[in-house]
């Protein structure tokens, strides 16, 4: 059967991988290069005249998916503003005047640099740092530590000193036993532990460490009584109202309805396997030492009852 002339114009156009990659190369460049919302375009900061004054300016944005530096720019930051933060960073110590600014960015992470053009001295930091605690903190934060002379080196020591302050230690964490289907009659076959922290919007960010026996294996499909590895696996919890927690084990099979209306899941659901390791205590130290990853250390942890802890 012929289709009709009519019928044609209902035949969908499926893009070719080109012409997929180029819309997606413009939807990129639109928010890489002006206003994002539609209250920024009206905003007066997006004016022609401060992109002209903005352009002349030593201080630039880099992205690593265009492999290129737009002078002037700043992702998501009107030129007005752009203007305003350059126009902060006074010389290097060095006395050379006009460092350059440049913005990286590489799949979604932010940092901020200042380079001398004369004695070469770079400060550097990045979105990840331990005291940025708004959007483009880190910014702010690297203007601040230029025109206070500090140099990288004492910045990165700064921060390694922070992340040994606040690293989750093993006295901060309660690890309950891992029995399967929360039955008391079944062996504990690992250890398990809750870790909440507060996000930006108030609401919560959970991780669920759980480490798991391995025994021997003696024979194919049959495991002996000794424990040859503890592996750790890791599942987390996003935009939580409230911490949860899973009762104490019973003698009889408890299912998800059973369970507090605050339960996510059961002990059974471990998450994602990240290691194997031949001690108890390396296991837990490897979850601990990931925590950081997670913004989970001494000063953002929640309390077992349920208290806020941080700040």
């Amino acid at each position: 059967m012929e289709r009709k002339e009519s019928d044609q114009q209902h035949i969908k156009h499926f893009p070719t991988q080109e012409e997929f990659d180029a819309c997606n190369d413009e939807i990129a460049k639109m928010f890489y290069d002006g206003p994002i919302w539609p209250e920024q375009a009206l905003d007066e900061g997006w004016d022609e005249k401060y992109e002209s004054e903005a352009k002349k300016l030593n201080i630039f944005s880099y992205s690593a998916q265009f492999d290129e530096e737009v002078q002037g720019r700043l992702s998501g930051i009107s030129p007005r503003d752009v203007i305003g933060i350059y126009n902060r960073i006074k010389p290097c110590k060095c006395g050379a005047d006009n460092p350059k600014a440049l913005e990286n960015e590489c799949m979604g992470d932010y940092s901020f640099s200042i380079i001398c053009n004369k004695c070469g001295r770079k400060v550097t930091r990045s979105m990840y740092d331990y005291d940025v605690r708004e959007l483009n903190g880190e910014i702010d934060l690297c203007i601040r530590d230029w025109n206070s002379g500090f140099d990288q080196e004492e910045i990165d020591a700064a921060q390694e000193a922070e992340n040994e302050r606040v690293q989750i230690k093993q006295e901060d964490v309660i690890w309950e036993p891992l029995h399967p289907n929360n039955m008391l009659g079944n062996p504990v076959e690992g250890y398990y532990t809750l870790l909440f922290r507060k996000q930006y919007d108030g609401k919560i960010f959970g991780f669920k460490w759980t480490i798991v026996f391995q025994y021997e294996e003696i024979d194919y499909a049959l495991s002996g009584d000794n424990i040859n590895a503890y592996i750790l696996f890791g599942k987390d919890y996003t935009d939580l109202e409230k911490p949860f927690s899973y009762p104490e084990p019973r003698e009889k099979c408890m299912f998800i309805n059973d369970y507090d209306t605050g339960c996510i899941d059961g002990v059974n659901d471990y998450g994602n396997f990240y290691y194997a390791y031949k001690t108890l205590e390396d296991a837990k130290e490897g979850a601990l030492t990931r925590c950081a990853r997670y913004g989970i250390d001494r000063d953002t942890i929640i309390k077992h009852d349920g208290e806020w802890k941080g700040d």
